[in-house]
């Protein structure tokens, strides 16, 4: 069975109270009730909890999915992974065209690739079936652990297509609206910062970002579990936010 974080909080927020449960004594070091019925329950029920963590290059989710991932180790089986676009057989395909002529170019700056415009919807649907291999292998981690940390999730996915293909339309496609559909069901959390401090942080071209950076601006809003601003704040901060957010 797999929830989210802010279902799961909700569920134990109306459990019924447990004689077989021995609540925390204050003072004595023990965990709070709270948290203890959070482990009880991972342990009855076997449930898993995705956190996914989304935004622009450099927001800091690459940092915060470790520090985050480290400090729940201690409690949890945790797990992390890694989700965008261009996996595998795709990131191959790429490597070998970005040297021909034809596809030559700087939309997608990764790969140095630009796809013609009559092409965007069959490569669209060659990045899904990238995305659908790792996404099931997620899917695999959630039977192994407590925990997933997610560093990126369905809705990098979504705004990678669509940013590096170039493809302002593909958010109404079948394919565009299904993948939105799933982000707003997974919940990420958004890091966001200030356009110039993203600058700073990562090494994109600022053209490139600054397509990126609109659409999560936009879809955030609609998608979100919550966004945290990480312009001024270090990532041990934002650790302790994402914690609070998430009611852990």
């Amino acid at each position: 069975m797999v929830i989210t974080l802010s279902e799961f909080s909700k569920l134990l927020s109306k459990r019924k109270r447990n004689p077989l449960v021995v609540e925390a004594q204050p003072g004595r070091g023990e965990p709070d009730c709270f948290k203890a019925g959070q482990r009880i329950l991972l342990t009855l029920i076997h449930t898993s909890i995705v956190v996914v963590l989304a935004g622009c290059d450099g927001s800091g989710k690459t940092t915060v999915a470790r520090m985050l991932a480290s400090h729940l180790a201690g409690r949890y089986r945790v797990s992390t992974h890694w989700l965008r676009g261009s996996h595998l057989h795709v990131s191959l395909l790429y490597r070998f065209l970005s040297k021909t002529t034809v596809f030559r170019g700087l939309d997608n700056p990764y790969y140095k690739l630009s796809v013609p415009a009559r092409l965007r919807s069959l490569f669209a649907i060659l990045e899904f079936t990238g995305f659908l291999l790792q996404f099931f292998a997620r899917r695999l981690k959630l039977l192994l652990s407590d925990i997933v940390v997610c560093d990126r999730g369905v809705l990098d996915f979504l705004i990678w297509v669509s940013t590096t293909l170039r493809y302002k339309s593909f958010l109404r496609t079948l394919l565009g609206r299904f993948l939105l559909t799933l982000a707003t069901v997974e919940k990420p959390i958004v890091l966001v910062a200030k356009l110039e401090v993203l600058r700073e942080r990562s090494d994109v071209p600022p053209a490139f970002l600054k397509i990126e950076y609109a659409y999560y601006n936009v879809l955030a809003k609609y998608v979100a579990l919550t966004v945290l601003d990480t312009t001024n704040s270090k990532p041990a901060k934002t650790v302790v936010e994402v914690l609070s957010k998430l009611g852990l």
